[in-house]
């Protein structure tokens, strides 16, 4: 039977192509091999004009015109920017957990025997943080916040776990951070362009495509050891 005589497996409409004029659906038969399914995924990835190729590639050369290309309409050629920090924020902290599980590392609390005046100098930075734009009340939150992290970093230390179970820690905590600090950073960048026009949305898609854009600088350089 012809596409023409085909009819939607979802809404039943009468197929005119590949795709249903009337709900969207992509007219794909499913009961293929487990190898072409496989060639076929891996194809839609790494395929030079697929979707998540061409973002990954602007993104490295081009950051910028990723999100004006975004912002101008242009995103049938490239994937959400949540998808695509999604993509980069996840392989960056799985492959970093990796490396840092495999690794052998000296233990911190050699460096700290070898100058104790480290640990003072680091408390002595936490104590003295103050973000002008946050009230007098947050800025104490923040340093006690700092203090208590400190706390807990020095007992990591003392227990003799070693570098590696510092930097676990951190790759644990980090991605709900990063992410939760995602739409304060596009709040930041909205106030500070408040009269260019430029809609919040619009500062967390650059947002989401900026820390993508890290992650992907972090990946190469994790690679290049």
């Amino acid at each position: 039977m012809s596409l023409a005589e085909q009819h939607c497996t979802n809404c039943e409409s009468l197929l005119t192509g590949p795709f249903c004029h009337f709900c969207g659906q992509r007219q794909d038969d499913l009961r293929r091999g487990y190898w072409q399914l496989i060639g076929e995924a891996f194809d839609n990835l790494f395929h030079p004009g697929s979707p998540i190729a061409r973002s990954l590639g602007l993104l490295i050369a081009r950051p910028g015109a990723l999100t004006a290309e975004y912002l101008a309409g242009k995103r049938a050629r490239s994937i959400p920017p949540v998808r695509l920090y999604f993509i980069t924020s996840i392989t960056f902290f799985f492959l970093a957990s990796a490396a840092n599980n495999f690794s052998v590392t000296a233990p911190i609390e050699q460096t700290v025997a070898n100058d104790p005046s480290d640990w003072t100098e680091v408390e002595e930075a936490a104590n003295s943080v103050n973000i002008d734009w946050l009230s007098e009340e947050m800025n104490a939150l923040v340093r006690q916040h700092l203090s208590r992290q400190l706390e807990k970093l020095q007992l990591l230390v003392a227990s003799g776990e070693g570098e590696g179970a510092a930097v676990s820690k951190v790759l644990d905590l980090a991605p709900p951070i990063v992410f939760l600090l995602l739409p304060l950073f596009a709040l930041l960048l909205k106030l500070t362009y408040l009269r260019q026009g430029v809609y919040y949305v619009e500062h967390l898609v650059f947002a989401l495509h900026n820390h993508a854009f890290l992650f992907v600088n972090a990946l190469v350089r994790l690679a290049a050891g």
